[in-house]
């Protein structure tokens, strides 16, 4: 995979993120919304378990994600890991 950029194919999401994702587009109004997707791969597929939103706020021309939204991700996946 690393010398196709073509090798996935497929793309699975679970029910719980697919809600999750559904639930942070619609609380964000007018105004668009960043995440992060969390996973695995199978094969030729990307495997979606589990997203977070992150506390930035978007624009259809700009995005205000700061390091704070950079220490909220590794908090976050440090977190994750422990569990």
């Amino acid at each position: 995979w690393r010398s196709d950029p073509h090798y996935f194919k497929k793309v699975r999401v679970s029910a719980l993120a697919l809600i999750k994702m559904a639930m942070h587009t619609r609380s964000g109004g007018n105004l668009e919304v960043m995440g992060m997707l969390t996973g695995k791969t199978m094969g030729d597929t990307f495997v979606v378990l589990d997203t977070f939103a992150l506390p930035v706020e978007g624009t259809e021309t700009r995005v205000n994600a700061a390091g704070e939204a950079n220490e909220y991700m590794v908090d976050f996946i440090t977190a994750n890991k422990e569990v």
